[in-house]
């Protein structure tokens, strides 16, 4: 009996072992078609081949995690986290422009719904579902703006009225709104998150009309904050004839002969006390008042030192600078030239052919200034000799040729040189003058030299 039990166990072993054996031949040779991985942040959905009960086909949403299927089965892996696509569309704007736009729209799949999008559009829903529906809706808003106000200011509220139309409910495309993500009663199954237009690729020509029109708006801003300025100016300059009209109203009555007399001799004392040679010559004069005569070393006889007079001025340029990042040309000509009856076109090309190591370019006024420069400023009364009118239609044309310089990226080139040749001669003059007076000035220092001992007969 003993024996006979030994036998049955060993093929009763033999059995379980030989059945052990076939099930990890078709666990390793099935193994990547029934064991399957749900990572953190997806959901699955197993799709059930055959069923021998009345349940039903697809089974989900299935947790992160392990899961061992039947080989036959399918199992399906769906992306729950932020998830965003780029994707450009050929639209036509209102005033029927063609042009390409890229859109950038990001989503998130509702997990309760991912069993009808399994059944519904399938894993592939990106391509099937989002963006056919983004780029008729896209298509659709685009035809209400005219293709400037795409291009400029309306750009924010194109996205904002794509977002609203594609999650509206008149639109039954399964996309909804954030709140869809909570709400229990829905039936979307992917939750917009926000659309966002990251390029309008608008023709060559359109845009750089587009462009060309804002500068021209944003130059005649700038007229318009000019204008204002000015006429702040105006009200301020009345502001002080006034209160110099009552100034003088007021201390008129109270200033008398001897209160004069009284000023003049503080003012006496403290020549007499500077360091200069004088001589105080005290007598009974028609105002009472000390003759000071100067005898030092810097005082010359008017009538034994010829100096040669410069033509046209007698001052010799002054200077500004040095040049600070955010200064122009039109700012300092504006500033320098102020009430001196001079037009600012005429001072800035003035500044020009006077300074034109000073700018990037030695043939445009409106070229930046180079930080640290010193400009030379020539008189006002020389720079009226340039005709205004000629200045004024030189700085229009140097303008012209800037904004076309921006534009295309094209270098300046110096072709306009009319209104500024009497400007060229004026200079060189001017230079040869200066030179000139430089000259003389070291010629009669020995004979002044000479004369400083003499008497001084002729009072400051």
């Amino acid at each position: 009996m003993k024996a006979l039990i030994i036998r049955v166990a060993r093929k009763i072993s033999l059995g379980m072992s030989f059945l052990i054996l076939i099930f990890l031949f078709v666990l390793v040779v099935f193994w990547h078609s029934m064991v399957f991985t749900t990572p953190v942040g997806h959901t699955s959905i197993v799709w059930h081949r055959m069923l021998l009960t009345g349940e039903r086909r697809s089974l989900g949403p299935l947790a992160e995690g392990l899961h061992i299927i039947a080989p036959w089965d399918v199992f399906y892996t769906y992306d729950l986290r932020l998830q965003k696509h780029r994707h450009d569309y050929d639209v036509v704007s209102k005033d029927g422009l063609h042009f390409d736009m890229e859109l950038i729209f990001r989503w998130r799949v509702i997990r309760k719904n991912i069993r009808i999008l399994n059944e519904s559009t399938g894993p592939d829903y990106l391509e099937k579902m989002l963006v056919p529906e983004m780029g008729s809706v896209t298509r659709w808003v685009v035809a209400n703006y005219t293709a400037e106000a795409l291009y400029t200011a309306a750009r924010a509220q194109v996205q904002s009225d794509i977002y609203d139309q594609a999650i509206s409910d008149a639109l039954p495309n399964g996309i909804g709104s954030l709140g869809d993500l909570t709400n229990a009663d829905t039936r979307n199954v992917v939750s917009l998150v926000d659309v966002l237009i990251s390029r309008i690729e608008l023709p060559e020509k359109i845009r750089s009309a587009i462009e060309i029109k804002m500068i021209e708006a944003q130059v005649v801003a700038a007229y318009q904050f000019v204008l204002e300025r000015e006429k702040l100016e105006k009200e301020r300059k009345k502001i002080e004839a006034e209160g110099i009209r009552v100034f003088q109203e007021t201390v008129a009555p109270a200033i008398s002969e001897s209160f004069l007399r009284w000023r003049g001799i503080e003012a006496t004392l403290k020549l007499s006390q500077s360091p200069n040679t004088k001589v105080v010559v005290i007598g009974n004069s028609a105002t009472g008042l000390p003759l000071i005569l100067d005898t030092g070393e810097k005082s010359h006889p008017a009538n034994d030192i010829p100096v040669t007079p410069l033509p046209q001025t007698q001052n010799v340029l002054n200077s500004f600078g040095p040049i600070q990042p955010g200064d122009s040309l039109w700012k300092i000509a504006g500033e320098v030239y102020r009430d001196q009856a001079v037009t600012r076109d005429q001072a800035m090309l003035v500044l020009l052919k006077a300074n034109p190591e000073a700018l990037e370019s030695s043939c445009n006024v409106n070229a930046p200034l180079r930080v640290g420069a010193t400009l030379r400023l020539p008189p006002a009364a020389d720079v009226r000799q340039l005709p205004a009118d000629k200045a004024r239609r030189e700085v229009e044309q140097q303008t012209r040729d800037w904004k076309e310089h921006l534009r295309t990226g094209r270098p300046l080139v110096c072709t306009s040189t009319k209104p500024t040749a009497a400007l060229d001669d004026y200079l060189r003059d001017y230079q040869t003058a200066i030179d000139t007076f430089l000259s003389n000035q070291s010629v009669t220092q020995p004979a002044a030299a000479a004369k400083k001992s003499q008497p001084v007969n002729s009072p400051l």
